[in-house]
């Protein structure tokens, strides 16, 4: 008698009526295109997401794969990638330091001294990683990255290369002609929705905000549609291919990626030469090969003049800048490996260890080594790493995908061999989406390949009942990546760094007792998931010193061991030595700041002319290398002495002739000069001396009116007002700072007798102050005291009623009300002052005093016979 079947033998009945090629298919373009437009898929969430559905195509494929004669969808190249995942998971397992201090060094060091500003010893037990968070991030990635390629491989086997190919290159198009829309309507927000963590420049606005990403998806996808052209049976019309090419063309070259624009040469020349032998080969018809070729050419010609015909001249600045940064960035990893060779930081930690080994300026955050094989060897330790390369390079070496017996198959994989070698210099492979698209089209061509030969593969032949039990275990495997991040947070370390500064800005100090434990609760447990990371100590370091509860020393010292060049942590540590006498040691920290962060030149020059108390303690601020220069110009700007502040600006252009600050300011004391009657005798001189500045200006700004308005203010200083406000009118239209062209203007202009030009010179200014209503009601304003300076009071009135218009308060009511009164409008000014009291709300005897007596004015000038 027969028992009664499983559950596995009735889900397996039930599945074999069901077509699941479709939700295979679906899921993949849901995958590929929806990881591209959730700007490439790099936040956790959006990976948790795509991971989801991931897992979903996987196990629907795998139930696939159990036709006739066919296998688990496992291969060499999925068990490679899911190894990777492993190792990710290897590196997040707690250890006891003790066992850590052997095999890791250097990490069970940080880890030991991580909680030491908390005055708390070392943890007992810790990870190899670093960043344990953005490891097991890293793991979901790559268990994804298997799932996908496994599920495109299942497709492949049963429809062809063709349909996975087409998805990458409709795909990359899809993200050009969405950059290309953003670019269109001037966006400054992603769909938008999302606003990035920076401002990036016109027409880079887009799904992929990164160009050299951009550029590398692009690419992809030009490969493959290049592919599809020289195909025989593509699965779209070859002229809707060949306009897609050249989108994907036109849009690369104005991305502005070097790399990505070198990478497109190469590709296309590679593609080139294949074809060709290919086509020997296979002895395929010249007719076919010249309508191929004709269509890649054409298609790449069209797209070349799509981008020379929307570049501008901005675009191609970045194309051909010759900065050299991402090179040296190669170099400055070695250090990280020399103390982390063989089991590396953990994979992701990149980001929050490298501060520690960085040169250069602190300003600059480098989230990734700009080199995948770098970002591998330091995340993953050498041996793991060349394990990896060589084997993923070994299993997808041109004979084993059919590079030579497919155009297809050669354009898929060109595209994914320039991506890789674009990112030996600008990395994306650590963004998910187009590590996705890859996955695709690799997938594509290796499951394409088994319709061909059976390959060998690890896994068994399995039965229908097998094929559950494998896919049950690959949710299982899912799931729990999925679950353990979403226990931990769904946050990396730029999300924490961005939650400790709302708190921060939040509430202010003083803070209560509970807000600071609140605060210093949520900087602990940031250490522990990031105990590299410098952002975190130094916050707890200006908490201490903005509270003055505690010590902010070893916050900073910490701060210092994780990031030598912390600037922001040396500008913090002169406040706190000067606080405790040590004004030596303060501006050798001040020193520091500017020396290593550019952005910092000036705060530390703010500080430094409050505590310098001559020339020699001045000069001890000032760095070495290239913030030198910009340093005395900072402290030539803040000096409030101003004969000490010349010598800084002259000090300063020494050092740079070309800096347009100390040549501004140096002209402006010979104006003063003038005015005061100290260059009568040495007039000539003092003309030569400043038309030097204003040439300097005028070349180093020459959109600027800064020149030009240092020569009518020293024709004004010469008694000569109206020749400077004559020769002000005739360019200020043309320059770039216009209003403030316009201002000075209109400032000579209430200097002559004229009442006509002043009233043309404010009209103008107005005319550019009116865009904004705030701004409006200011130059209103100064334009009325001007009148009022000159007694002119119905112009007066006219300008304070505008400016109490755009933007009422009690001090332009009041203006309002004394010309009012001084013009004879007394019930204008009893309706300015009544206004003024309201806005009070309460009493003001000075104000009411002053309603009863303009009342009064007004009664008398109405009975007055």
């Amino acid at each position: 008698m027969r028992g009664r079947p499983s559950w596995l033998t009735l889900l397996a009945a039930r599945l074999d009526r069901i077509e699941l090629e479709r939700p295979v298919e679906l899921l993949l373009v849901i995958i590929v295109v929806g990881s591209i437009l959730a700007v490439g898929s790099v936040h956790p969430i959006s990976m948790v997401v795509f991971g989801s559905l991931a897992t979903a195509a996987l196990c629907i494929a795998t139930w696939l794969r159990t036709a006739p004669g066919r296998r688990v969808p496992l291969s060499w190249p999925v068990l490679i990638v899911w190894a990777l995942a492993a190792m990710c998971l290897l590196q997040v397992i707690p250890l006891p330091l003790s066992w850590l201090e052997r095999i890791a060094p250097t990490t069970a060091d940080i880890w030991s001294r991580s909680l030491l500003p908390l005055g708390e010893a070392a943890p007992a037990v810790a990870p190899i990683s670093l960043d344990p968070s953005a490891t097991m991030i890293e793991a979901l990635r790559w268990f994804s990255y298997g799932a996908v390629f496994a599920a495109a491989s299942v497709v492949a086997s049963r429809r062809g290369s063709r349909w996975g190919v087409t998805l990458v290159f409709a795909a990359a198009v899809v993200a050009a002609v969405t950059t290309v829309g953003h670019g269109l309507v001037g966006a400054e927000k992603v769909f938008g929705i999302y606003t990035p963590d920076f401002k990036p420049l016109p027409w880079h606005v887009g799904p992929l905000l990164n160009p050299n990403n951009l550029a590398g998806l692009l690419n992809l996808g030009a490969l493959c549609g290049m592919g599809l052209l020289v195909a025989e049976n593509p699965v779209l019309p070859r002229s809707l291919v060949a306009v897609g090419v050249a989108i994907l063309v036109g849009v690369n070259v104005t991305s502005a990626s070097r790399g990505g624009v070198l990478a497109l040469c190469v590709g296309v020349v590679v593609l080139g030469v294949v074809a060709e032998l290919s086509r020997r080969r296979r002895a395929q018809s010249q007719a076919a090969t010249r309508r191929a070729r004709v269509l890649v050419a054409g298609a790449v010609a069209v797209g070349v003049a799509l981008a020379i015909l929307a570049g501008t001249q901005s675009k191609w600045a970045e194309l051909y800048n010759e900065n050299i940064e991402k090179l040296e960035m190669v170099l400055m990893v070695r250090p990280v490996l020399g103390d982390f060779p063989l089991l590396g930081v953990g994979r992701g930690a990149f980001e929050s260890v490298f501060p520690a080994y960085q040169v250069g300026s602190s300003a600059v955050v480098y989230t990734h080594a700009e080199n995948f094989l770098a970002q591998w060897l330091v995340e993953w330790g050498i041996p793991v790493t060349v394990a990896a390369v060589f084997a993923l390079a070994w299993h997808f070496r041109p004979q084993r995908v059919g590079v030579f017996r497919s155009a297809l198959a050669a354009g898929a994989w060109i595209g994914v061999s320039i991506l890789l070698a674009q990112n030996l210099f600008d990395l994306g492979l650590e963004v998910p989406a187009l590590c996705f698209a890859i996955a695709v089209a690799l997938g594509s061509l290796w499951g394409d390949q088994k319709r061909v030969t059976e390959p060998t593969v690890t896994a068994r032949r399995s039965t229908k009942r097998n094929a559950l039990r494998w896919a049950f275990g690959a949710a299982t495997v899912g799931l729990l990546l999925i679950a353990s991040n979403v226990y931990g947070g769904l946050s990396d370390v730029a999300s924490d760094r961005a939650s400790l500064k709302e708190s921060l800005l939040s509430d202010k100090p003083p803070r209560t007792a509970q807000q600071r434990q609140q605060i210093r609760s949520q900087i602990r447990s940031f250490m522990r998931r990031h105990p590299a990371e410098p952002y975190f100590p130094l916050m707890g370091a200006l908490l201490a010193w903005q509270e003055n509860d505690s010590n902010p020393i070893p916050w900073l010292q910490r701060a210092l061991e994780r990031a030598k060049n912390n600037g922001k942590a040396h500008l913090l540590l002169a406040q706190v030595l000067k606080r405790h006498g040590a004004l030596g040691q303060a501006l050798m920290e001040l020193r520091m700041a500017a020396e290593t962060d550019a952005a910092l030149v000036s705060a530390a020059a703010k500080l430094a002319v409050r505590w310098a108390s001559n020339d020699e303690e001045l000069g001890r601020v000032v760095p070495r290398g290239v913030n030198r220069a910009a340093s005395w110009d900072a402290l030539g700007r803040f000096h409030t002495n101003r004969k000490v502040a010349a010598g800084c600006d002259r000090r300063a252009l020494k050092l740079d002739p070309k800096l347009t600050g100390p040549h501004s300011r140096l002209a402006n004391d010979i104006v003063q000069k003038r005015r005061s009657g100290a260059c009568q005798e040495e007039g000539q001189a003092c003309a030569e001396q400043l038309e030097q500045h204003a040439k300097v200006l005028e070349k180093q700004l020459p959109d600027s009116s800064a020149a030009a308005r240092l020569r009518a203010a020293w024709m004004a200083a010469q008694g000569e007002p109206g020749k400077g406000e004559e020769a002000l009118a005739k360019i200020c239209d043309d320059m770039r700072d216009y209003m403030l062209c316009q201002r000075k203007r209109t400032e000579l202009a209430a200097r002559i007798d004229d009442p006509e030009r002043l009233r043309k010179a404010g009209k103008a200014l107005m005319t550019a102050a009116c865009i904004e209503q705030q701004r409006c009601a200011q130059m209103a304003t100064w334009i009325g005291d001007l009148h009022m300076g000159r007694q002119e009071w119905g112009s007066a009135v006219a300008s304070y009623a505008r400016a109490a218009r755009d933007g009422e308060t009690v001090q332009r009511l009041l203006k309002l009300a004394d010309a009012s009164s001084k013009a004879g409008f007394s019930a204008q000014a009893v309706r300015a002052l009544e206004k003024a009291l309201r806005r009070r709300k309460g009493s003001d005897p000075e104000i009411e005093r002053r309603i009863k007596i303009e009342r009064a004015r007004a009664l008398g000038s109405i009975i007055k016979p």
